[in-house]
């Protein structure tokens, strides 16, 4: 299974992540200490097993994805003004704005830096151009915060540069550099791409009716710095309680309207429309990867959208799915070189 590779996965992210200079380092120990789910690793190893047993050039483009994502995850606690993050102080909030920035940018750095030996594969440009899309997509949301207008069509392409795209990458960049081609590498692009967005849609949901210990943040956060995620955009277009939730939103009013629109979105389905939607995505994700011949090759891919859909349903927590996707396991055995490589 590809999880018996994410110990080996973690072993180099500490290797990748190590700095001669201690303030630097004591940044990097924080960071890693607060793991998360380890999901694009996860999917990054499954992909590139579908071609055989994963390489040291797949682990390399497992620990760069993640280190991606957790730059964003600095950057975002920036622009949030976030003081926790996974349940422990974020960077910015131990270091200040100045520092976190520049350690955000680092990693980035360190993670595009990592690609190089593989460049002639495709996959820098692939990792490359999620990072293009998610910063350009977090720009557009930042742009349209508290507009009313913004559609469903809008919102999915806006969550698909910030969220799906990285996950798109994990899943191409794993089949690149393992010598996938043609439809398999389209399918298992697709597969993350699909995903991201329910994934998104999942945590956009969980905003309103999560647990805020669970969340590590208050609910409806995201709805009063005035974003607008799909439970809201379907609320507004509801004729009798829209133009309450759009009075709310455009006067800054939702902090204290929190009670009757969070019961509004429950009493019009608008929550229960955007569950629809990322059950919608699961499924065509499922549908991705239904065609890959070896049972063994679907079964990693075909977990992680059935803790998706346990998650939507409500009988997965995100507590309890980094146990399932990252706990415990032990570490698989790699090539020789895997071992050798220095970067």
């Amino acid at each position: 299974m590809a999880t018996g590779f994410l110990p080996a996965v973690e072993q180099r992210l500490r290797k990748h992540l190590s700095y001669p200079v201690s303030a630097v380092q004591n940044i990097m120990d924080h960071v890693l200490a607060g793991r998360g789910k380890r999901l694009r690793p996860l999917l990054c190893i499954s992909a590139a097993a579908c071609s055989g047993p994963p390489s040291p050039a797949a682990l390399d483009v497992a620990c760069a994805v993640e280190m991606v994502h957790t730059a964003s995850l600095i950057h975002d606690d920036i622009i949030d003004r976030a003081n926790v993050r996974r349940r422990m102080p974020s960077v910015n909030n131990l270091w200040g704005n100045h520092t976190a920035v520049l350690a955000g940018d680092l990693i980035l750095a360190r993670a595009l830096e990592i690609l190089i030996p593989h460049a002639a594969t495709g996959v820098l440009n692939v990792v490359s151009q999620a990072v293009v899309d998610m910063c350009s997509s977090e720009i557009e949301q930042g742009e349209a915060r508290f507009d009313t207008s913004v559609s469903e069509q809008r919102y999915l392409a806006r969550i698909g540069g910030k969220t799906a795209s990285l996950l798109k990458a994990a899943c191409a960049g794993g089949a690149l550099v393992s010598g996938a081609s043609g439809a398999l590498l389209e399918r298992l692009g697709q597969f993350g791409y699909c995903l991201g967005l329910a994934f998104q849609i999942s945590d956009d949901i969980l905003d309103f009716v999560g647990d805020p210990d669970d969340l590590g943040k208050p609910v409806c956060s995201d709805l009063r710095q005035g974003i607008m995620t799909l439970p809201p955009i379907y609320l507004l277009a509801h004729p009798d309680r829209g133009p309450y939730l759009r009075e709310s939103i455009e006067k800054r009013l939702v902090s204290r309207r929190l009670a009757r629109i969070r019961r509004d979105l429950e009493a019009t389905g608008s929550l229960a429309g955007a569950v629809d939607k990322a059950t919608f995505f699961a499924s065509e994700a499922r549908k991705c990867v239904s065609s890959i011949p070896a049972q063994e090759a679907r079964a990693p891919f075909l977990a992680v959208v059935s803790m998706l859909e346990q998650r939507l349903e409500g009988r997965l927590s995100d507590r309890q799915m980094l146990a399932a996707v990252g706990g415990g396991s032990e570490p698989a055995t790699l090539p020789e070189t895997a071992t050798e490589e220095t970067h």
